[in-house]
């Protein structure tokens, strides 16, 4: 619980390619190179400003330079780096959704290694960063995307700030979905896509979408409830591949599951990881191809806090120590969650991972039990709760009081629900498909879930 809790939106971080190489298949830059030798360097982002730290403290080994803090950023701000002034070196930056601090919401300010400093507005509330070069000129380019239609936007909106083409829109996505980014085609220019774990709005869990800009639209079923994405070029052929990572052990599997699907080599399995800890992914041996590792900000299994574990391609099995509870890791790909920092919300916190159960109770107390896990996000009075009951599953949307009374719409046959038995604590609630539906005369039956936290 203490591992989400401080966790910001994460983002997917691309390699780009050399601006001066004639073609796709020459050097590719690695990302997160922040001393410019070729290796992935890693990093946190600590943005609330924990054990006596500023806000906005950036604290980054790079592997030939050493040691380097900064101190760029704000409370809520989400972390995110790339070649923003194509020079080969990472930059550092970050995105304010929301609009803290007297800043317009999609606030974007950027440190260029080369160029200094930058700043930009667009985006809304409820949008997440997306990073890449996505018009092949060597420079990353940076944007956000919106999955669930926050605004009045549609669902699975895409707004990217090109370098050198300007500003560009695109729709394509859905409800629940995460953002990935990666060269999928070799062609030089990254492409974006979406991944959903869970089956929303009918499709089966672990769901991929990806429109690629030479080779068009494509789409793969592998995951499950309670992975998240990775991109990186694992096969170290030029070309970006996806795959998703279990920390938590969902549906038997062993906790650490890596699933990736490799552009030339096929689909591979890695069991490297344990709960609570973080993909990231990285170039740390400079040998072409990326590498798999996992983060602990929080000291999970009796390890220390800081923990990185990073499963090199040449090199092995590498671990280091920097970093401190709350911190979130540059080289993070997609978690698809959206924790924020110092977030404020009304009555108990109910964010995050939760398991449980839904039945079927009537007034002979007979019950049709089914074991379903879910998600919740909570920011607010809102709330947003997603289960994998088999078909369809549950969308419940909403509002909850200062004293954990929810009041909720089902995404997908409009029924109301609420809470039942009592209010929500931060540890166990139950809600009820709307209380009038039932009918003791009748003897008419009543959805019932009930989860406790993960």
């Amino acid at each position: 619980m203490l591992a989400n809790k401080y966790l910001l939106t994460a983002i997917v971080i691309t390699g780009i390619l050399c601006a001066a190489c004639p073609d796709a298949d020459a050097i590719r830059i690695p990302k997160n190179d922040f001393d410019g030798d070729g290796l992935s360097d890693i990093g946190c982002y600590d943005a609330i400003g924990l054990y006596s730290q500023p806000p906005g403290s950036w604290f980054i080994m790079q592997s030939t330079s050493g040691f380097l803090s900064k101190t760029f950023g704000y409370k809520k701000t989400i972390p995110f780096t790339g070649n923003f002034d194509g020079d080969s070196l990472s930059d550092i930056g970050c995105y304010d959704a929301i609009g803290l601090y007297s800043q317009p919401p999609g606030s974007w300010f950027i440190m260029q290694s080369t160029s200094g400093f930058l700043s930009k507005t667009f985006g809304y509330h409820g949008t997440v960063p997306v990073v890449g070069d996505f018009d092949g000129d060597g420079t990353d380019d940076y944007g956000c995307y919106d999955a669930n239609g926050n605004m009045g936007q549609p669902p699975g909106s895409w707004y990217i700030m090109q370098s050198t083409k300007g500003f560009s829109t695109y729709n394509f996505g859905y409800y629940g979905t995460v953002p990935i980014v990666g060269d999928f085609d070799g062609d030089g220019i990254d492409d974006f896509g979406c991944y959903d774990a869970y089956g929303n709005l009918g499709q089966p869990p672990g769901s991929w979408y990806i429109m690629q800009s030479t080779n068009g639209f494509s789409t793969y079923n592998f995951g499950y409830y309670g992975t998240v994405p990775v991109v990186g070029d694992f096969d170290g052929d030029g070309i970006d591949d996806f795959g998703c990572y279990d920390a938590n052990g969902n549906l038997g599997q062993p906790q650490g599951s890596w699933y990736i699907m490799q552009s030339t080599n096929g689909f591979m399995t890695k069991t490297f990881g344990y709960k609570g800890t973080l993909p990231v992914i990285g170039d740390y041996d400079g040998d072409g191809t990326d590498d798999l590792g996992c983060y602990d900000a929080d000291g999970n299994l009796g390890q220390p806090p800081g923990s990185w574990y990073i499963m090199k391609s040449s090199g092995g099995l590498t671990t280091t120590q920097m970093g401190y509870f709350g911190t979130i890791p540059i080289g993070l790909s997609s978690s698809g969650e959206s924790y924020d920092q110092d977030r404020s919300v009304t009555g108990p916190d109910l964010q995050g991972k939760w398991r449980g159960k839904y039945y079927i109770n009537n007034t002979r107390l007979d019950r049709k039990l089914q074991q379903v896990a879910a998600s919740v996000s909570h920011v607010g009075n809102k709330i947003i709760i997603k289960t994998s009951k088999p078909g369809t599953g549950h969308i419940l949307e909403g509002k909850i009081n200062k004293y954990g009374y929810m009041l909720l719409t089902d995404y997908y046959d409009k029924e109301l629900w609420s809470s039942f038995y009592g209010v929500a604590d931060d540890d166990h609630f139950l809600v009820a498909d709307y209380l009038n539906d039932y009918n003791k005369s009748t003897n008419k039956a009543l959805a019932v879930i009930e989860l406790w936290r993960e």
